[in-house]
């Protein structure tokens, strides 16, 4: 049986865990009142909690603002995370044959609903990679992606996507969660998505779902370029580079009996559901 010294460390972790999932719907910074309100506790234990991440090198307060930020820490750890990954490794050369063949922006994605987080991406020297601009996540409903992953994705992770309000970043952004119900329908046909202009003007993208051993979707490979370069024969034959690529992981997982686990709809710790929806 636990002590109440040790059942006190368990509640400061699993408080200090809330704290960073409020930064997931895309925060740059947290004030000490918000994180009271959002995790219903008193502005005296919400600042305890920022002051003790802050010694941990986890956060830093901005003296400006006195607001408290992420530190280069969480990205350093990220990092090693994505990169020691089965799915990373398995990516990697079909990735890289990938961008070669096609000259385009390459990337692969995994759903972190409501956005696509992007472990990995090689920028096309012809345009400016709108992924570069979104700083590795994009909204899942905007991107081929992202629309791969949601098409595949188990069903009450389909239904928390499609339950919150979808964003729009161009005119040609689906926001209506029936109309984008029927596109998902349409790429589960297909076996691949296409997003023209949907995430930004002038880019269009192409995506693929890639399989772990168990045959379950756990990523996308995705090529991004130019609307004007991507004619109807360029096009054609990238779907089926993407395609191949796809495949390539898929086998590579499956022949290693990798098996990822999917994406959970609601986050495992407490209270973040409530911090997402308020993002």
């Amino acid at each position: 049986m636990r002590s109440l010294a040790e059942r006190g460390s368990i509640t400061s972790v699993e408080r200090a865990a809330q704290v960073l999932h409020l930064f997931l719907p895309g925060r740059h910074s947290l004030a000490v009142t918000e994180v009271a309100t959002q995790l219903g506790i008193a502005n005296s234990t919400a600042h305890r909690l920022l002051r003790a991440l802050c010694r941990s090198g986890i956060l830093e307060q901005n003296l400006a603002t006195k607001r408290y930020e992420l530190t280069l820490l969480l990205y350093r750890l990220g990092t090693v995370a994505a990169t020691r990954s089965d799915l990373h490794r398995a990516a990697l050369l079909p990735l890289e044959r990938l961008h070669h063949a096609t000259g385009e922006g390459c990337h692969l994605g995994v759903l972190d609903l409501p956005e696509v987080v992007y472990l990995e991406r090689r920028d096309s020297d012809r345009t400016m990679n709108f992924l570069t601009r979104m700083s590795g996540r994009a909204p899942a409903n905007c991107t081929s992606t992202g629309k791969v992953l949601l098409a595949f994705a188990a069903e009450p992770t389909l239904e928390a996507a499609l339950a919150d309000d979808l964003p729009r970043l161009t005119p040609r952004s689906i926001t209506d969660s029936a109309h984008l119900s029927e596109e998902l329908d349409a790429i589960r046909h297909r076996g691949f998505a296409l997003a023209c202009e949907e995430g930004e003007l002038g880019t269009t993208s192409v995506a693929a779902p890639v399989r772990d051993a168990d045959g379950r979707v756990v990523a996308a490979i995705g090529v991004a370029g130019a609307t004007a370069s991507m004619g109807r024969r360029s096009l054609t034959r990238i779907v089926d580079l993407t395609l191949r690529g796809s495949e390539e992981i898929s086998q590579t997982l499956a022949r290693a009996r990798c098996r990822i686990a999917p994406p959970n709809p609601l986050s495992s710790v407490p209270g973040a559901r409530a911090s997402r929806a308020a993002g």
